[in-house]
């Protein structure tokens, strides 16, 4: 997808439209300012953007008008996107071309679709639109066949955990490999949660250094009293599963949150069973 895109810019061969869709938090929006700013840039270096020219310097002031994010979740009616057309029509002021970034764009009505075909149709040549969205099928198919798609997928765990090594080498902080893995897990392969809980814990007090006491000042059930749970269902020790649910309702743990953190701590056993076994009727009766 990313040698596509670098070819295009490279090439000058920039269709006008264009959608990316995928899961939220895996650089899509991100993606779209890194495409307008490399068909702005007056000096790519094979399809990257130089970083230097007055364009770049601009981009990275926040200072470049001739980009413009929309969310389509606050601004998803037919006289919003009649504005954005009127819009589309004015030459760009500082670069080559006008990008207009629409986030979320499932988000239109079916009125405001209606009103963008035709400039996606015939869109002014300085003019291009980058649409972004988490849920494809919610886009009409002809607003699909008129932008050229790019699927985004979530992050491996290889992916991710190379990623939140960098930023802790950045940061020249020290993190456990138990917390890395814990804060890869949770993050469903989504880099934007996986930094969020990254710069969660490097935001706690120097002594939470353990994986326990970070889930602990985050408000997460501790994995002990997630393991001693989940053995007390296994055993069909009923009083005992149920004082370790009080207690974690008693330390003030949100419900949903411990019921996800079981499950997950259920799954994760059941597939190590399986695993050490090779034997799928090992798995324990509480799945």
């Amino acid at each position: 997808m990313v040698d596509s895109l670098l070819n295009a810019v490279q090439n000058k061969q920039v269709h006008h439209a264009y959608l990316f869709q995928g899961p939220r938090g895996v650089g899509k929006t991100t993606t779209a300012r890194l495409l307008a700013k490399s068909l702005n840039c007056e000096k790519p270096k094979k399809g990257e953007p130089c970083g230097t020219c007055e364009v770049c310097v601009a981009f990275q002031d926040r200072s470049f008008l001739d980009v413009v994010e929309i969310d389509a979740a606050s601004n998803r009616g037919i006289d919003d996107v009649r504005a954005l057309r009127e819009s589309a029509l004015s030459s760009p002021g500082q670069g080559a071309y006008k990008i207009y970034i629409i986030d979320e764009v499932h988000m239109l009505t079916k009125e405001a679709f209606a009103a963008s075909l035709k400039t996606l149709e015939e869109p002014s040549s300085h003019a291009v639109f980058i649409l972004a969205t988490t849920e494809l099928h919610k886009v009409p198919d002809t607003i699909i066949s008129r932008c050229q798609l790019f699927r985004f997928r979530r992050a491996t765990e290889q992916e991710m955990h190379s990623r939140l090594s960098d930023i802790v080498k950045a940061e020249k902080a020290s993190v456990h490999e138990d917390i890395l893995q814990f804060i890869v897990g949770r993050s469903d392969g989504c880099y934007r949660d996986a930094e969020s809980l990254l710069g969660q814990f490097l935001s706690l007090p120097k002594k939470a250094k353990s994986l326990d006491e970070m889930m602990e000042h985050m408000g997460m059930p501790a994995p002990q009293l997630i393991e001693e749970f989940i053995t007390c269902l296994e055993q069909n020790n009923t009083d005992g599963a149920l004082s370790q649910a009080q207690a974690a309702y008693d330390r003030g743990y949100d419900p949903d949150l411990f019921i996800e953190e079981s499950i997950r701590f259920a799954r994760d056993l059941a597939v190590k069973r399986a695993v050490k076994s090779e034997s799928p009727a090992n798995l324990p009766q509480i799945i």
